[in-house]
């Protein structure tokens, strides 16, 4: 909940994990709208794998943030989930799971390009399933993203609200990158 000052206006909130005051990541309020599509896209595709026989694991993050490296010792996308997708997460990564392909789905609405983000296991037949969103307009994301294509991997830490992370890594990094990259 934001505090109001006594002139009624909204005093930002800090994110203690990333440091940031807003919230809001530069991302365009309108351009949410298109989060419940992308919400409908990772459930059919997830039943795409289940309909091969796979097990799959949707996470709903409540918050993407780009880490640049300035608050933490980490660089690159934050993915802020709940505590039982988060325990499920963990408890995959843990019986030796490893996700050795991946596939990225993306789209791009004005500055806001949301992705999908579907991990693989081909030998365990499971899938995770993570939903991004980032703003071209924010000049941490655009950091994280050429930091990612000079080092040659992406890496993604998902974390629940008391700060326990896993991290991914992905390494094309040019998968993530803006639609308008791509052209």
């Amino acid at each position: 909940m934001k505090r109001e000052d006594s002139d009624g206006t909204p005093d930002p909130v800090e994110d203690h994990a990333t440091g940031r005051r807003d919230g809001t990541h530069g991302i365009d309020v309108e351009a949410m709208d298109h989060w419940d599509q992308v919400i409908g896209d990772m459930e059919a595709t997830a039943a795409e794998y289940e309909d091969q026989g796979w097990a799959t694991l949707q996470l709903h993050p409540g918050d993407v943030t780009p880490l640049s490296g300035e608050h933490s010792d980490r660089v690159g996308m934050d993915v802020l989930v709940p505590d039982p997708e988060y325990e499920a997460l963990e408890s995959m990564l843990g019986s030796g799971i490893e996700f050795g392909d991946y596939r990225v789905y993306k789209n791009q609405q004005g500055s806001v390009v949301f992705a999908l983000l579907a991990m693989e296991d081909a030998s365990t037949e499971q899938a995770v399933l993570v939903p991004l969103f980032y703003s071209v307009s924010n000049p941490d994301t655009m950091d994280v993203l050429d930091r990612a294509r000079e080092e040659g991997v992406l890496r993604s830490y998902v974390r629940r609200l008391q700060g326990d992370f896993v991290e991914l890594a992905h390494d094309d990094p040019e998968l993530f990158g803006p639609v308008d990259d791509e052209e």
